[in-house]
């Protein structure tokens, strides 16, 4: 299958913010501000999908909704980029009814994480087409500690020139949605590297249990490297659903008995595809 790497972001280019979780009926008007002030000082143009506003009994909307803003987004030849609003548990819903070849005909940025992992993931899978893990529309409505996200979604997506990676100074793991004045940070002492050492390949990933829905989507993880986000302190849940995905992707192919998932320190890249780890 022939990958397909979107191009980057400029100043003046248009994003639409869509829905493939849960609904933006409950990011408040305060946070909405400051997530598209920040955007609009980056020098992009913010719109949104039809349907973002549909809330229904689980804070979503339809499969049918979120697929047409889906399509209309990557259709739209004035959209450069598709941020989703924020996570959830039932982005796995719309996988059947995405138009596949649509997607590879315009292949554009798409970037989120938590839930989102499914759709990044199975795009993919089945396109080719390079995804992103990283923030939501909602994360840029951060008032307060927003600069190392904002600095590495520049470098990310609006540069081609390579980048280090270092780790941020300090954490989060507060409900600053519910408090933008007050928040909890946690001191980092960098990287943990249980195994130093150096590797060439495509990462994939993100949250694990989100990622074991795919299952079925062999080509997700096979031959590449794998990152793997929980929201479990400890590595002792992940276990369980590592084994699954392994056990998934090992019965399909023997001689890949040996699938060992990859948790990376990233020191430098010199090439999209060239990392040391």
């Amino acid at each position: 299958m022939l990958r397909s790497l979107p191009r980057k972001l400029q100043p003046g280019d248009t994003i639409r913010v869509v829905t493939p979780a849960r609904s933006l009926a409950l990011i408040d008007g305060a946070t909405r501000d400051i997530a598209d002030r920040r955007l609009q000082e980056m020098g992009l143009r913010v719109t949104f999908g039809g349907h973002v506003e549909e809330s229904d009994a689980f804070a979503s909307s339809s499969i049918h909704a979120r697929i047409e803003d889906l399509h209309e987004a990557f259709a739209d030849p004035q959209v450069a980029a598709i941020l989703t609003v924020i996570g959830g548990y039932n982005s796995n819903q719309l996988l059947r009814d995405i138009d596949w070849e649509l997607i590879r005909a315009h292949p554009k940025i798409l970037c989120g994480f938590s839930d989102i992992t499914a759709l990044g993931n199975a795009i993919w899978a089945k396109t080719g087409m390079m995804t992103y893990s990283g923030p939501h529309y909602s994360t840029f409505g951060q008032k307060l500690h927003a600069e190392y996200t904002v600095d590495y979604f520049a470098r990310c997506l609006m540069s081609d020139a390579p980048f280090v990676v270092q780790p941020s100074a300090q954490w989060s793991d507060d409900a600053w949605y519910r408090d933008q004045d007050n928040r909890v940070l946690v001191p980092n002492s960098g990287y943990l590297v249980i195994n130093e050492g150096v590797a060439d390949g495509v990462i994939v990933g993100g949250n694990l249990c989100t990622l074991n829905l795919l299952v079925h989507l062999r080509n997700t993880v096979r031959g590449h490297m794998r990152h793997f986000r929980t929201p479990s302190r400890s590595l002792e849940p992940c276990l369980t659903p590592i084994t699954a995905l392994a056990a998934s992707h090992c019965s399909t192919r023997a001689s890949n008995a040996a699938w060992t998932p990859v948790i990376a320190k990233v020191n430098y890249c010199k090439e999209r595809s060239s990392c040391r780890t």
